[in-house]
């Protein structure tokens, strides 16, 4: 949704499993682009920044929405979770590759003794 005034929260309620239920109140101009197709998602203002929810435009052909409705929501990317894959890929990778370089070592090692 474009600018941070769009919508304002008015009650954020746990449900349970780690997921929070969040009642926002929409600004009328913002009304009719919020569609029954819209997508809600938490995002960050940088790595450490402040929360905020961004709303997906709903496409022309889908319904309108009555006071009241409910969204479908996203779960954000979480980059801690990112980064400790990405941190496991290049350890795997670095042992893979020494592993290929002892192989070639040893290759350049009988080769040589050949000859």
């Amino acid at each position: 949704m474009p600018g941070p005034s769009a919508a304002s929260r008015s009650s954020r309620e746990p449900t349970g499993l780690a997921r929070v239920q969040v009642n926002l109140n929409l600004g009328k101009e913002f009304q009719k682009a919020v569609r029954a197709d819209s997508i809600a998602t938490v995002r960050t203002l940088g790595i450490l920044g402040d929360k905020y929810v961004e709303i997906t435009l709903g496409s022309e052909t889908a319904p309108d929405l009555p006071d009241g409705a409910t969204i479908q929501s996203q779960d954000a990317v979480d980059y801690y979770q990112v980064a400790d894959e990405a941190r496991e890929t290049f350890r795997q990778a670095n042992a893979i590759a020494k592993e290929i370089i002892d192989v070639l070592h040893q290759l350049d090692k009988a080769a040589s003794s050949r000859t």
